[in-house]
């Protein structure tokens, strides 16, 4: 019988080093040799389970993503599909400070500060940012089925757009509560599907 492999872990272990290097170093302080010793490994344990910087920052990009996945998963897990938009605007809009995405959240500021000059940061947020909507996007899809593709999907852009300006406005001060005004305006978006979603013929007549 073959040893188990230790990549799933040296990876997690070794990204969980990254982040607390971004909150400690910020982007460009972060170094791998800092990342390394954060780790308690090699920089060769890095290059071997990983790759280089960029490849860390991917890697790290795509645990963000299948987080925000997941715990959008479980916060929907067996609802009936009345209750699914409420609860994907409760998840948007609704402050949880117990998230395991909350430390995630230092690492997307870092690589926005750094974005416009780093053409592989940019496309990695980019990835992001699409990923999210498309979360958004199949949840509007599964509630609102005969609603025009292109406009749910304007929607689901739209409601995101609404979630990530509202907290970063928050973050600069703004009160907390302007997030129920956020979340309000999210709601007319969403209602507006049900409006323009095709008749059939059966209800026409």
């Amino acid at each position: 019988m073959g040893r188990k492999s230790l990549a799933p872990e040296r990876r997690e272990q070794i990204l969980d080093a990254f982040a607390v290097c971004l909150r400690h170093y910020g982007f460009e302080g972060t170094t791998l040799e800092r990342v390394a010793e954060e780790a308690g490994v090699q920089r060769s344990i890095i290059r071997h389970y990983i790759g280089n910087r960029d490849d860390l920052n991917t890697a790290a990009i795509d645990r963000i993503i299948a987080a925000y996945k997941a715990e959008l998963a479980a916060a929907i897990e067996n609802l009936p599909q009345s209750e699914l938009i409420p609860e994907l605007l409760n998840y948007l809009f609704c402050l949880d400070e117990d998230s395991e995405l909350s430390d995630y959240d230092t690492l997307v500021n870092a690589l926005w500060a750094t974005h416009e000059r780093n053409p592989h940061t940019k496309s990695l947020l980019l990835n992001l940012y699409q990923a999210f909507e498309s979360l958004i996007d199949d949840l509007l899809a599964l509630t609102f089925p005969a609603s025009p593709e292109a406009q749910r999907r304007s929607v689901a852009y739209a409601v995101m757009c609404l979630a990530n300006d509202t907290w970063s406005m928050i973050s600069l001060g703004f009160p907390p509560s302007r997030a129920d005004l956020a979340r309000q305006n999210a709601e007319q978006l969403i209602a507006s599907l049900n409006e323009n979603a095709p008749v059939s013929k059966t209800s026409a007549n």
